[in-house]
């Protein structure tokens, strides 16, 4: 789609001639990008307003991986012409390679809405949903979709996946099958691992995915599911290392990130594992579990304001969360809050009573 806009917007120049704007479409075509991104700057410098100039310097930073600037350039654009469905899915994944998912999960249902049956929009919002863990929403999106485009590998991987992990596992195992049928496929090898895991089968499951990564060495989550299996098994330092290896495939994989932070923690190594908690909580911005890793070091280290200020946010968040109330309560006691401290033991002790 980018491709496509850029060759109007040549057209366009073409009809109308500015040389400076000719120059950085055809260097950005020609695959130099920071020659075209300081052109296209030089055309915004003489014209401000310029629409086109603007979208492409975009797509020049997205394409250089400055994703935080092509964002910035995407939002001014938009603001120009708010209804631009490309400018708007090209933030949208500017957005989702950063991994600011909630921002792009907006702009993909922004966008879905004038489009709801557009396979590609649906993908791309499933996909943010399923890295974020919410399967239930996978499935929300793909299932209308899935009858429509059966023959769609990606749709039947995402959506049986979602359906394995909501414990739908024929479902979900049928569409392993019909990725199976088009030939011998990685994707559905890690489903059925997926399956093997949630059955508790460790063995059958690391089996498959390793089948998995023998088909595709680079694929994402094999290496983490394998970890998983792996710490389900008490192989701690084969859980590391398949960690490890996912991280080098996928630095973006909030489970190889938050569990190898986890396994750093638990040895003490609380300064190497806080890049790992930051990375989690970053990823998925919702789940409590980083930053109460992030607290819980804190409390240790004796930076008890800090843990305090963090776990009190966390409570907001998640108010049933009783180890929560339990490490608040201990940051009270060393601050000298005593009266808070046992307000916060008594809900710790009530709500883990409810647990049992």
């Amino acid at each position: 789609m980018i491709i496509a806009a850029m060759s109007l917007w040549l057209a366009l120049a073409a009809a109308q001639p500015d040389p400076a704007f000719v120059e950085a479409v055809k260097l950005h075509q020609a695959g130099k990008l920071t020659a075209a991104v300081e052109q296209y700057r030089k055309v915004l410098k003489a014209t401000p307003g310029s629409l086109e100039a603007r979208s492409n310097l975009g797509a020049a930073l997205s394409a250089l991986g400055r994703y935080q600037e092509a964002i910035a350039e995407y939002r001014l654009a938009l603001k120009a012409a708010p209804a631009h469905p490309a400018l708007r899915l090209n933030l949208a994944l500017a957005y989702f390679k950063a991994q600011q998912l909630p921002e792009a999960m907006a702009e993909f249902t922004a966008l879905r809405k004038q489009n709801p049956q557009d396979l590609k929009l649906g993908l791309l919002l499933a996909n943010c949903h399923f890295l974020m863990g919410d399967y239930k929403a996978v499935i929300a999106v793909l299932e209308p979709l899935e009858k429509q485009h059966a023959s769609d590998a990606a749709l039947d991987y995402l959506l049986g996946t979602a359906l394995i992990r909501e414990g739908r596992v024929p479902e979900g195992q049928a569409l392993a099958d019909r990725i199976l049928r088009r030939g011998d496929s990685p994707e559905a090898h890690l489903m059925m691992g997926t399956a093997y895991l949630l059955a508790a089968r460790m063995v059958d499951s690391i089996r498959e995915f390793e089948r998995a990564l023998a088909l595709n060495p680079q694929l994402a989550m094999a290496n983490s599911l394998i970890g998983q299996a792996r710490l389900e098994s008490g192989d701690r330092e084969g859980a590391m290392k398949a960690y490890r290896a996912e991280l080098e495939v996928d630095p973006n994989n909030y489970e190889a990130n938050f569990q190898t932070g986890v396994m750093l923690k638990e040895d003490r190594l609380n300064k190497d594992a806080t890049p790992f908690f930051q990375k989690a909580a970053r990823l998925r911005p919702d789940s409590v579990a980083p930053p109460y890793q992030l607290a819980m070091m804190d409390l240790a280290d004796g930076s008890f304001e800090k843990a305090r200020l963090a776990l009190e946010r966390i409570i907001k968040q998640a108010p049933k969360f009783a180890q929560a109330h339990a490490g608040l309560a201990t940051a009270y006691l060393r601050l000298g809050r005593t009266a808070d401290a046992k307000r916060e033991r008594d809900i710790a002790a009530s709500l883990a009573a409810k647990e049992n």
